[in-house]
């Protein structure tokens, strides 16, 4: 991407994003630990599921129930994640039928 593309697209964004609230609306909060570098966190698409799903660099999908991180992992594919450098497990989208079909998907870079 050029320079003046990314300068460009910048610059559209702050026309078109809302406004952000004053830096006392912004906080942290910590919905879990002892979780292993995590990249991403998101939760389905069923309306009525409110666990949250947390990536872990490493190939594993910890769930946050309730408050509570879950002991077992929903899905643990190290076994065949290369994880150097900036590679790993990285994304996840659940189908939009996730609530029927159990469908969901997974960006991961795998080992050769």
């Amino acid at each position: 991407m050029y320079k003046w593309q990314r300068l460009f697209f910048a610059l559209s964004l702050c026309f078109f994003l809302p406004p952000l609230g004053s830096a006392q609306d912004l906080g942290l909060e910590v919905v879990a630990s002892g979780i292993t570098e995590p990249v991403f966190a998101t939760h389905s698409t069923d309306p009525t599921d409110t666990r949250i799903f947390i990536l872990e660099k490493g190939g594993r999908i910890r769930v946050v129930k309730n408050g509570t991180l879950l002991a077992t992992p929903y899905l643990d594919i190290s076994s065949i994640v290369n994880t150097s450098s900036e590679m790993g497990l990285l994304g996840l989208a659940f189908d939009p039928d996730f609530a029927t079909n159990g469908f969901f998907y997974v960006y991961y870079n795998g080992t050769v």
